[in-house]
């Protein structure tokens, strides 16, 4: 007896439609996880950008015509792994992170680190109710609510570009707050 060869599908290989942008998302579905996972290092981030590439071209594929629909697929999720690279950088740049010790094992942390954490809490939270208002609202639907620029723009009737200023003022004042009362 030879082996079997198990044809494994994916939700969004099943029946694809190549004639539409989404459907050639599905039809270079393997082909792109593949490649994104070798870019990024991650399947799971792989599949995060394959996932959004869809819901993008979904919005659009009525609207446009496209001469290579591919290249058109791979742009599209490039710009969306550099997007989310980015936003991972600029997290971790705004987060203070302590070297990790591989060899000690996990503990709990003790009843001062504890209540450390929530002294430390409860003071963002006053440096976030000391923010003008309009800081504090877009610091909220960004940081908290993960909104997009454009739609945290476009849901206060502001441009993306104050959008950006008001996030910097907030996450300025914020962190002068915290390192005042430190």
């Amino acid at each position: 007896m030879g082996a079997q060869r198990v044809d494994v599908k994916t939700p969004m290989m099943v029946e694809h439609n190549s004639s539409t942008l989404p459907g050639f998302v599905e039809y270079y579905y393997g082909e792109l996880v593949g490649y994104f996972t070798k870019k990024l290092g991650s399947s799971s981030l792989a599949f995060e950008v394959i996932h959004e590439t869809y819901l993008r071209v979904e919005k659009i594929s009525q609207k446009l015509t496209i001469a290579n629909p591919r290249a058109y697929l791979y742009r599209i999720a490039n710009n969306l792994a550099t997007d989310l690279y980015r936003k991972e950088q600029l997290r971790t740049k705004h987060v203070i992170a302590e070297p990790l010790e591989e060899c000690i094992p996990y503990e709990a942390p003790s009843a001062y680190r504890v209540v450390e954490g929530r002294e430390r809490l409860a003071l963002l939270l006053q440096a976030i109710d000391a923010l003008p208002p309009r800081c504090r609202e877009v610091l909220i639907m960004r940081k908290f609510e993960q909104m997009e620029y454009q739609d945290i723009a476009q849901q206060l009737g502001i441009s993306r570009n104050m959008v950006e200023k008001h996030l910097r003022k907030a996450l300025q004042s914020c962190r002068l707050y915290l390192e005042k009362e430190d």
